[in-house]
């Protein structure tokens, strides 16, 4: 929900979408590519090293991913190799989720409380979040003991807060 998305990076995840490819594998392959690469650090450093030849990264990815993903999607990540845009993947990544998030009608939401809910409330803020926005709703679960107690939700730009702390501090402004 934090990262800002270039415009190249939703250029590249809609030439992903268009590969035709099954949207949890897709995702699941981009995401098994971006680990890779986030937790090697000799892997990330040889990518973007502009002194390596191109033919000798798609060895290296080759070897590491022939097997592991769609060959469409190996393709694609040559293609950002050469274009020295690999270093957009995470960006790509995030662009990718909220294009299928649209295109599955799902809105992420974040909603933090000052204590841990039960599944029970958890599926009760969830459903009338869903009717509300008239589509399924995907929940990021946040813990901040500051807002002592209630609800603080957060839908794209829009943040409703039924937060004691936000009573507190709308009752010491009138007070002042």
């Amino acid at each position: 929900m934090g990262l800002r998305i270039s415009q190249s990076a939703k250029i590249y995840a809609d030439a992903l979408l268009n590969l035709n490819i099954d949207d949890k594998k897709l995702i699941d392959d981009i995401s098994n590519i971006l680990d890779a690469i986030t937790n090697s650090n000799d892997l990330d450093s040889v990518l973007n090293n502009p002194v390596i030849e191109n033919n000798s990264k798609f060895e290296i990815i080759n070897e590491i991913f022939r097997s592991k993903i769609d060959d469409k999607i190996l393709e694609f990540i040559k293609i950002l190799i050469e274009k020295k845009r690999i270093s957009q993947l995470p960006e790509i990544k995030a662009s990718l989720i909220e294009k299928l998030n649209s295109k599955n009608n799902i809105k992420l939401v974040q909603i933090t409380s000052a204590i841990e809910l039960n599944d029970y409330y958890k599926t009760k803020v969830i459903s009338v979040l869903e009717k509300k926005l008239k589509q399924k709703v995907k929940p990021e679960w946040i813990l901040n003991p500051d807002i002592i107690a209630g609800l603080k939700i957060k839908i794209d730009d829009t943040i409703i807060d039924t937060s004691i702390n936000a009573k507190l501090e709308n009752l010491d402004k009138i007070m002042k």
